[in-house]
């Protein structure tokens, strides 16, 4: 699999009690999970939402930085 090698995330929204987060990314190089791809180009992934459980495992699987804050793998 391959992983994200960089990228800027911050948490856009917390909606409580639905469980969903909305986060604002730029992702570097590209990554696929199943159903879920992104190409070599930059790409700004606005309000993107995830389920709390689905964000966590995206974040543990990417090493996504959850609060604006950048990575280099």
């Amino acid at each position: 699999m391959s992983i994200i090698t960089e990228s800027i995330c911050s948490i856009e929204e917390l909606a409580k009690g639905r469980g969903f987060i909305h986060i604002k990314c730029t992702f570097y190089n590209w990554v696929t999970y199943p159903g879920f791809l992104i190409d070599h180009y930059n790409l700004t992934a606005d309000q993107y939402t995830f389920s709390g459980s689905y964000f966590s495992i995206i974040n543990q699987l990417a090493n996504i930085p959850v609060v604006g804050k950048r990575r280099n793998k």
